[in-house]
């Protein structure tokens, strides 16, 4: 037996290495005391973003099959109907504006 004391413990470092990902103390969920599992948003709470993505998920189906007839129509020379496709886009894309820009970002 040798009476050397021991080596101190080291300290971590307060500043972590380059790369290395912080999060603050409360980005991860606990979990429920009662059930252990983590305890999430009540139902219906995800309902608003996920009917704003959904709708903007179809008018950008719509656009796309907007630009798709407009290139068509204006190739072969009908210039009527590419100019009404391309008006449908852009009311596409404004309705899409207009339902981001009226939803609330946060719900608390």
């Amino acid at each position: 037996m040798t009476d050397q004391p021991s080596e101190p413990e080291l300290a971590p470092d307060p500043v972590p290495p380059a790369g290395y990902r912080t999060y603050p103390a409360d980005y991860f969920r606990r979990p429920d005391a009662d059930t252990g599992v983590p305890s999430g948003p009540g139902p219906g709470r995800a309902t608003l973003p996920t009917a704003r993505v959904l709708i903007a998920l179809t008018v950008l189906v719509g656009q796309l099959w907007a630009l798709t007839v407009a290139a068509n129509a204006w190739l072969t020379g009908d210039l009527g109907t590419a100019w009404w496709t391309t008006a449908f886009s852009a009311v596409c894309f404004l309705v899409v504006a207009l339902i981001w820009r009226l939803t609330p970002e946060h719900e608390h």
